[in-house]
């Protein structure tokens, strides 16, 4: 019984050992690829997007940073319309969009133009760099 012991201890700790040594410590092993870069048309842009991150000017105030921080913008873009809702400040805005190459240019019913440059594009992800904006550089965007 106690040889049994030591046989089944012996192989657990063997199969342990076994499986620590097939792990990489090189973390380039585990990165797998995928080119998930759509070309950027109507049709890919078109669905309910969230304001994910933001990168910031540096001329960019404080109260404007924490303003956008706590901020859950959601954009909804369809048929050459846009609809923006902010819901933590309880603001909304609409108005017609516009994509011409890579280039996004919003325009509310009050006439404010707001313009992008889509820079990265995925199935469920951009990243737009922002173009006329005081206090934004970009602003990464996810779909769920």
């Amino acid at each position: 019984m106690r040889n049994l012991v030591k046989v089944v201890v012996s192989a657990c700790l063997l199969a342990v050992t076994a499986g620590f040594q097939s792990c990489s410590a090189d973390s380039s092993n585990n990165i797998i690829e995928i080119s998930s870069n759509l070309e950027i048309k109507n049709n890919y842009i078109e669905q309910k997007w969230i304001a994910a991150h933001f990168d910031f000017t540096p001329d960019c105030d404080r109260n404007a940073k924490t303003a956008y921080q706590k901020s859950i913008i959601e954009i909804v873009l369809k048929d050459g319309q846009y609809a923006a809702h902010d819901k933590y400040s309880m603001t909304s805005s609409q108005g017609t969009y516009t994509l011409e190459g890579s280039r996004l240019t919003m325009t509310s019913e009050q006439g404010k133009v707001h313009q992008y440059k889509i820079t990265e594009l995925g199935k469920r992800e951009a990243r737009v760099e922002v173009l006329n904006d005081p206090n934004l550089l970009a602003v990464e965007l996810v779909s769920l």
